[in-house]
Order: structure tokens, then sequence, then C-alpha cells
């Protein structure tokens, strides 16, 4: 396990219920871990950020001080998640030596007694200036698109990748003046530039929003009470009863195994949600299930068994990131 850094599979869920009167649909919002676009050996404990761009063609004013701060920043991030044992920023620029000169990277390395390099190979930066008269806004928008590599002395691990990130700083016309200028803005962006490239770089967090059915049901309102107390087994038992009752509606049915296959889920078994997601999908299908709020969760549905199929990719590929294999 790397250092400092406890993930865990289960989904953290965060009881924000809402709900529209006469919907009867409740929402709570989870924080799912997602894998990041490189998977690092377990043995790569110790990081270099290096500024690796070559050539500087800037024009108008000079920008030179962009990538330093793109990198400083990917470097302070990478230092505040503790994925890592040590992160550290080199000295010097490499000035686009680093992708053909294996010399350089075992000696860069050695030098600052790293197992892997990430480097910023080319940053593009270009802005435009929007005013408005007719919506009465004006607003500067930004975009950085970023080359970054990642190397190893070993040559285990030999990565490229591209980000875009854009930013944008909108006010309404008669506060034009509080637009920043366009140096500060790059400064700013290169900064958030770096801290959305570190969420690229190691499994991040990230929002998503999931739906329960609620009813009157007798039933549906215990299993209801079960999900505020965290209690997903119980939920998950008494959905199934409701389920299996010859007494209970299609409709009814199709509401218990949507929250059933969501319950599963924050358990992190994505067979089970699968199971129960197919389940709900062929009611609505074969018993001709109708109602605004049903669907509206059948649409999202589909895609969710998509995303749950996905999702068992993406947690062997996480236990690979996380060292847990």
């Amino acid at each position: 396990m790397r250092k400092v850094i406890k993930y865990s599979f289960s989904l953290v869920l965060i009881l924000l219920f809402a709900s529209c009167s006469t919907s009867r649909l409740k929402y709570t919002q989870i924080d799912l871990l997602r894998p990041a676009k490189v998977t690092f050996d377990a043995k790569i404990k110790r990081v270099l950020v290096v500024d690796d761009e070559g050539k500087r063609d800037y024009s108008k004013f000079i920008r030179d001080s962009i990538p330093y701060f793109c990198v400083a920043s990917v470097a302070e991030n990478l230092q505040m998640k503790s994925f890592f044992h040590s992160v550290q920023l080199a000295k010097e620029n490499t000035k686009g030596k680093l992708k053909n000169d294996v010399t350089l990277i075992k000696s860069l390395c050695k030098k600052y007694n790293v197992d892997a390099i990430i480097s910023l190979s080319s940053i593009g930066c270009n802005y435009d200036k929007v005013t408005n008269s007719w919506e009465n806004y004006a607003s500067l928008d930004m975009k950085l698109s970023t080359f970054w590599n990642v190397y190893t002395a070993d040559k285990s691990l030999s990565k490229e990748l591209f980000f875009t990130d854009d930013f944008s700083w909108e006010v309404s016309i008669e506060d034009l003046k509080k637009l920043p200028n366009v140096k500060d803005a790059y400064v700013d962006a290169s900064i958030l530039t770096g801290a959305n490239v570190v969420e690229r770089l190691i499994p991040s967090w990230e929002k998503q929003d999931r739906y329960f059915f609620y009813s009157k049901d007798k039933k549906m309102k215990q299993a209801m009470d079960e999900v505020v107390k965290k209690d997903w087994q119980k939920a998950i038992s008494i959905w199934s009863k409701v389920a299996s009752n010859k007494s209970s509606s299609a409709k009814l049915k199709y509401h218990a195994h949507n929250n059933t296959a969501i319950a599963y889920e924050i358990l992190g078994d994505i067979n089970k949600a699968v199971f129960h997601t197919d389940k709900a999908i062929d009611l609505y299908y074969n018993e001709s299930i109708s109602g605004k709020k049903e669907e509206l969760v059948f649409e999202d549905l589909l895609q969710y068994k998509d995303f749950l199929l996905e999702r068992k990719k993406e947690i062997s590929l996480l236990k690979k990131q996380l060292a847990n294999e």
C-alpha cells in the first residue's frame, strides 16, 4: 500500500436526500474513486517533476514563467495528495532533451534519488476576450494545452499524455474593469492546470448522483429508513421481499430492483448491481410501466448498466494503481 493513502472501494454516501413533492424520487450523492490515466508500479515511490519544455515561442508579452508555475503546481499538489512517498521539483529545465536521452533520464533519477520522472514537454496557451452587449456580460476565456511524459530509469514505464484545460472569467459589462489582466490570468490558469493534471495522474474522487424510488408503500418506507441509517443489507432484504411478492405491482417491483442495484453498488458488489439493473430494465420493457418518474429513471438505468460494466474494469485497474494486488 502506498504511503498514507487509504482508499476503500465501498462508496462514501452523502445523505443529501431531496425529493420533488410529486415525483417521489429521492437522490443522494456518492463519492466514487476513479482510476488515473497512468498506472504507476508499486515500486515507484519517489518522483521528480521536470520542466522539459523546449522551444519558447511566445508572442506579444513574456510568458516564460507559465511552464514553471504549471510544473510547480503539479509538484505541490502531488505532495499534498501523499500518493507517493516523496515528490520533488527539478531545479533545472531540460529543454526538450528528455524524450530522446535515456542517459539524461537515468542521470536525473540518480541525482534526485527518484524512481520516475513526470515531465512537461509542451504547453500551448491562447485566450479570447468576449463582450456581449445583448446579454450584458464580458468574459476572458483561456485554454491551456499540455503534453506530459512519464519516464522510469529502467524503462518499465513510458507514457505520453495530452490534456486540455479551459478557464473563464465573466463579469457584467458595467464591471468590465474587474476582469483580470491577461498576464495574471495566465498565471492563475497555469496553476489551476497543474492541479487538474494531478487529478488525472493519480486516482481521484468524483461526485455522482443516484436516485431512489420512495412511495407510500409500507415496506418501501421501511427500506428508506434503513438507507438513512446506511444499513444497506436490511434495505436490500426489504426491497427483495417487495420484488418477490406476487401481490406487488410491476411498478413497485421496478422501484425495488432499481433501489437494490444502487445499494449493491454502494456495497461494492457490481455483479449484483448489474443483475438488479437488468431486472428493472426487463420489467420496464415487458410490463409497459408508465409514469414520468419511471421514465426518467429508466433513461438513466440504460446508461447506468453501461457504467457498471465499465466500473468492473475500473476496480481492477484501481487495485493495480493502489498496489492492493
